[in-house]
């Protein structure tokens, strides 16, 4: 894991890293929305961008420094400490802060050696915020798949990838297909690793990404993380499909779609499940006629 820039949802409300994120590698599926659909599509990832970016600090766990790095640290530290200790005297308050911020700064150091000693090397390189956030993506994109029936094709599932270096290769085509997941075969594990760079600043090789993806398979986000879930806009699915809401409300009282898989509003949902329970009623009565 690399951390190449230093931003908080810089990339909100930019088409183009919405374009190259999530829209080029949906075409590589044969999904392309209408302008309706880019833009609810984009504003509903834009708010959940948004939404994780308030809820949790994925660089909070970032790969602490190398332990004997650490340790050299602290012994720097524990000198000059010694040195301010022996010259403070209560009416020099600087001196007496200056050593309050060593021990605190000293302190620090050795929690972050604890964390070293106390948990594997890939919970650094793949912490869990980054393990969670992968896991949301992961959905986000199989739900794109799964109700855009395109789920049984080459490369819907962001698992399918792979990569081989063959010595006959160019040097420029080996370093390509390490540091970037190839669209055309892994359209998903494009997206995923797209996301990571032009949202949260984050740099993964294609090695590092297939990693993570399959870390990331091992375990499932609960419920309250799902809350955020990226969902798929109720209207871009339907400017996709060419159906209107009343087509819709018919699957519905039929059972054959669930529309509290697109997340919408609380009031939307309500008016809607008015219709169907309307309209149920009403055959309900027809047929007793």
């Amino acid at each position: 894991m690399k951390r190449v820039l230093d931003f908080t949802v810089a990339n909100i409300n930019h088409p183009e890293s919405f374009r190259e994120t999530l829209l080029e590698p949906l075409a590589v599926m044969g999904i392309e929305l209408s302008e309706i659909g880019k833009n609810s599509a984009q504003s509903a990832f834009d708010h959940f961008v948004h939404r994780f970016y308030e809820l949790y600090d994925i660089h909070k766990y970032e790969q602490y420094p190398e332990a004997k790095k650490l340790d050299q640290l602290d012994k720097k530290i524990d000198s000059l400490w010694k040195v301010v200790a022996e010259e403070n005297r209560p009416d020099l308050e600087v001196m007496q802060d200056l050593e309050k911020a060593l021990l605190k700064a000293q302190d620090g150091l050795r929690s972050m050696k604890r964390h070293r000693d106390e948990n594997p090397k890939s919970d650094t390189v793949y912490p869990p915020g980054v393990v969670m956030l992968c896991q949301h993506l992961i959905l986000y994109w199989d739900d794109w798949m799964r109700n855009f029936k395109v789920k049984h094709k080459p490369g819907a599932s962001v698992k399918s990838y792979f990569y081989q270096i063959d010595n006959q290769m160019t040097f420029e085509l080996q370093k390509h297909l390490l540091e970037g997941v190839d669209v055309n075969n892994n359209p998903g594990g494009a997206f995923i690793q797209r996301a990571f760079f032009n949202y949260w600043g984050i740099e993964f090789t294609t090695a590092q990404m297939k990693n993570l993806i399959l870390k990331a398979w091992e375990s499932k986000p609960t419920k309250d993380e799902l809350k955020i879930k990226p969902h798929i806009p109720l209207d871009a699915w339907m400017s996709y499909q060419k159906i209107n809401m009343d087509q819709v409300v018919e699957e519905e009282v039929h059972g054959n779609f669930k529309l509290h898989q697109f997340d919408p509003s609380n009031e939307y949902m309500k008016a809607l499940q008015d219709t169907v329970d309307n309209l149920r009623k009403w055959r309900e009565e027809k047929d007793k006629k």
